[in-house]
């Protein structure tokens, strides 16, 4: 990931997202996660429909934003294609959100392709809206002002917002590197059951020439939609992903499905099972349904009465 950073995409850095994952209800909590605590990835928790977090969406302070998903029992799930060239209306938990905010990335990209990895999560910060989910204890506001919650990150996605901020967007400087040393004492363990506690005081290495400084930008939370407002981006700006890569790691995509056919990108893919591009689902496996459902979130074919429509149907996964 360090060198996808630095030389992907031209030196604009690959951008990593990431489902917060489902453990909430075990206890499980999402900084434990050595991916999701990068700072160079995009960690997603989720919402139902109702705005309500489900009872298996991890928190913690990596997570950036928040976008729909259903609940273990909820009538209200994801649509998206699945193996053996079917649908789906069963899928859910963070997986189901990820590629949602990934697809809205990917407009962005054709909306800004300058845009850097580090562009990408400032756009978050700055357009995420925190009216549909403010119900909730625990907001607080960062040094810029802006609304923080540890299980919706900025707030809920909006995509609308989100690509018309980055359509002139100026690119944020360079990382600046901030480094204090922390003497965390003898190492102990410690389990489920118990905890440990750290206090640092953390000067931001003011007066110092690795000072970390806050891009001075204002944005509006006052939707009260539960919307993605994904439709305007289409049909005001015009922008449906085109020219933009996506590839999803996850269990296979079965790319010869009528809504996936024509989106899908060999040269995207590899399956380390047998050293090939051939990334297809063991068919011997009803299990492994997992990418499938994910890449039809993205590039759904649409208007061909099958599935439905991916957030970013112009745009070529593997």
């Amino acid at each position: 990931m360090d060198h996808d950073k630095t030389v992907g995409r031209k030196g604009k850095g690959v951008l990593y997202v990431f489902s917060a994952g489902n453990g909430r209800v075990r206890g499980d909590n999402c900084a434990a996660d050595g991916y999701l605590n990068r700072i160079d990835t995009i960690a997603i928790a989720c919402v139902r429909a109702d705005g309500e977090p489900p009872l298996y969406s991890e928190a913690c302070n990596a997570v950036m934003a928040t976008a729909y998903s259903g609940g273990n029992t909820d009538p209200i799930k994801i649509i998206t294609t699945d193996i053996f060239g079917t649908c789906t209306c069963e899928h859910t938990g963070t997986s189901a959100a990820s590629p949602f905010v990934a697809g809205v990335l990917a407009l962005a990209l054709e909306a800004n392709p300058g845009l850097t990895w580090r562009d990408a999560q400032h756009l978050l910060a700055w357009s995420c809206d925190v009216a549909p989910v403010s119900h909730s204890a625990g907001w607080e506001r960062n040094a810029r002002k802006l609304w923080y919650h540890p299980a919706y990150g900025f707030g809920l996605i909006n995509a609308f917002k989100l690509v018309s901020l980055a359509k002139g967007w100026t690119n944020v400087p360079p990382q600046a590197k901030c480094e204090i040393p922390v003497d965390v004492g003898t190492v102990t363990d410690f389990s489920k059951a118990s905890s440990w506690k750290q206090s640092v005081n953390v000067t931001a290495c003011s007066g110092t020439a690795d000072e970390v400084k806050f891009q001075d930008c204002r944005s509006s939370n006052t939707s009260t939609r539960i919307d993605f407002n994904v439709v305007p981006v289409y049909q005001e700006l015009n922008i449906t992903g085109r020219g933009v890569n996506i590839i999803v790691l996850d269990d296979g995509i079965d790319y010869g499905h009528e809504d996936l056919a024509a989106s899908f990108s060999p040269d995207l893919s590899y399956n380390f099972n047998n050293d090939t591009n051939d990334c297809r689902p063991r068919s011997s496996d009803s299990r492994n349904k997992h990418g499938t459902r994910c890449a039809g979130q993205l590039v759904m074919k649409p208007n061909n009465s099958k599935c439905g429509v991916g957030i970013c149907y112009g745009a070529k996964v593997g």
